[in-house]
C-alpha cells in the first residue's frame, strides 16, 4: 500500500513528513509513505490547485495553473515502475489546502484510490461544483468545531464549503446511508496550546462500500494535525485504521 501525504498551504514536505508520525505505522504495515513538495505561488508560498485551473474559484489557494493531478499521475507511474506497489491500495491524505487536493484528486482520477482523508480541509466551490468521481470513495474527514482558518461551517468568501456539505456528497457519491453509528470520547492527553478536545465520531455505512464514511468532529480543535497526544488518538493511528479497511473494488 502507498500514503500519499499533501501538506498544507505554505507548507514544505519535510516537515509535513515530521507532523504526521505515520514512519512507525509504515514500518510495521509495509507502506510506502510519499510526502510531495507543492510548487510556488507567484507570491513566494506553496500550493496545491485544489479546484480546475480554468475555474474562477476565489480561493486564494487555488491561484495558478500548475497541473498538479498531472504532477500526482507521474509520481505514482515513477514509484511504480519495478511494480513494487498494492494498486488496490493507494491513498491520499492532505492537511489543510492538502486535503481540499485530496477531493480533487478523487474528483479527477479514474478509480485510482482506495480511500482519501481530509485533515482541517475541505472542497473548494469548483471542485464541490465540477465533481462527478469514477467510483464510489471512503473518505475520513478530521475538522476542528473552532478551526478559524478553514471553518467548520465554511466560507463563501473564500468558497470554502462546509464540512457538512463535504460530508453529505460523498455520502451521495457512495451510496452510503443516512443513519449513522455515533461515538464520542474524550482526550485526557493534549498539548499546552489544544486545551481539552472531546472527539465525536460519525460512521456512515454503505451497502456497497462497509464503513464508507468517518467523521471525527474535534469539539473546540483549532486548525491542527493531532487533536490529542493519547497514542490511541493520534490522526496518523485514526488514519491508518481507516485505510487499513478499504481496497480499490
Amino acid at each position: 500500500p502507498v500514503i500519499f501525504n499533501f501538506h498544507g498551504y505554505s507548507g514544505q514536505a519535510d516537515g509535513f513528513y515530521n507532523m504526521t508520525d505515520l514512519v512507525g505505522i509504515a514500518n510495521e504495515n509495509g507502506v510506502v509513505l510519499v510526502y510531495p513538495q507543492g510548487a510556488l505561488l507567484p507570491g513566494g508560498s506553496t500550493h496545491w490547485n485544489a479546484a480546475p485551473r480554468n475555474a474562477s474559484s476565489p480561493s486564494f489557494v487555488n491561484k495558478s495553473n500548475v497541473d498538479d493531478i498531472g504532477f500526482f499521475s507521474a509520481m505514482l507511474d515513477e514509484i511504480n515502475q519495478n511494480n513494487i506497489l498494492d494498486l488496490d491500495r493507494v491513498y491520499a491524505i492532505g492537511y489543510s489546502n492538502g486535503g481540499m487536493f485530496s477531493h480533487f484528486l478523487a474528483c479527477n482520477t479514474d478509480n485510482v484510490f482506495a480511500a482519501i482523508g481530509d485533515v482541517a480541509g475541505t472542497m473548494l466551490l469548483d471542485t464541490y461544483n465540477t465533481c462527478n468521481p469514477s467510483s464510489p470513495t471512503p473518505l475520513l474527514k478530521i475538522h476542528g468545531t473552532s478551526d478559524p482558518v478553514v471553518t467548520y461551517d465554511g466560507f463563501d468568501a473564500q468558497g470554502f464549503k462546509s464540512v457538512d456539505e463535504v460530508v453529505d456528497f460523498w455520502k451521495l457519491n457512495n451510496n452510503s446511508n443516512d443513519s449513522f453509528i455515533f461515538s464520542s470520547m474524550a482526550s485526557t492527553s493534549w498539548a499546552n496550546y489544544m486545551g481539552p478536545v472531546d472527539f465525536e465520531k460519525y460512521t456512515y455505512e454503505s451497502d456497497l462500500n462497509g464503513p464508507s464514511i468517518v467523521h471525527y468532529k474535534m469539539l473546540r480543535g483549532l486548525h491542527w494535525w493531532d487533536y490529542s497526544l493519547d497514542n490511541d488518538l493520534k490522526t496518523s493511528v485514526l488514519l491508518w485504521d481507516f485505510f487499513s479497511k478499504h481496497s480499490r473494488e
